[in-house]
């Protein structure tokens, strides 16, 4: 145990163990996922670069050039870890619809699904308090209803006393935002 603790402090041991989940996660969801390096710090920080995810035709759905995360000291551990932080950096997502079917569907019905062969359990409950995105741009692209849509931000620091999924509740502190750009065309 005392080894296996001590490979997952090297670098080698972090990325070969990223390596076997991105392995994993892109045979049971059909697609490409890959992280080029990751850091994770005293077992609740991890900092990932080059974080890419490909939609099932083959599209970028995701890159960042960083993504940080605060979850739960000693998260897998536990049952349930809480995500508290998150920062993207030099990051463009992508979100696209030719029909009724959005291209990250596949997403909500692989870590959402009631199939006891196919559920991914990942016990993460999301206790966002921080969001910190620099140079991020969110695309949508909806052929069926002929409405686009562009949203990007130069950085955007938002401190949150409470977000909520399922109540669909934001109640946050001061935001700091710069350089924000909207466009939308139907």
């Amino acid at each position: 145990m005392v080894l296996v603790i001590g490979l997952l402090q090297t670098d080698w041991g972090q990325n070969w163990l990223t390596r076997q989940v991105t392995q994993k996660l892109s045979r049971d969801l059909k697609t490409h996922i890959s992280i080029n390096h990751v850091r994770f710090h005293f077992f609740d920080k991890m900092d990932l670069q080059g974080v890419f995810i490909q939609d099932q035709n083959k599209d970028t759905l995701m890159y960042a050039g960083t993504v940080k995360v605060l979850i739960t000291d000693w998260f897998f551990f536990k049952d349930k870890a809480e995500l508290q932080y998150i920062g993207l950096s030099n990051a463009i997502v992508n979100f696209n619809s030719k029909d009724s079917v959005w291209n990250y569907n596949f997403l909500g019905k692989y870590f959402a699904s009631s199939d006891t062969r196919t559920k991914k359990s990942s016990g993460i409950r999301f206790d966002l308090k921080k969001v910190e995105l620099d140079n991020v741009s969110f695309v949508q692209k909806d052929v069926w209803t002929g409405n686009d849509m562009v949203i990007k931000v130069k950085s955007l620091e938002m401190d949150a006393r409470q977000i909520t999924l399922t109540g669909k509740t934001l109640d946050m502190s001061p935001l700091d935002l710069v350089a924000p750009y909207f466009s939308t065309f139907s």
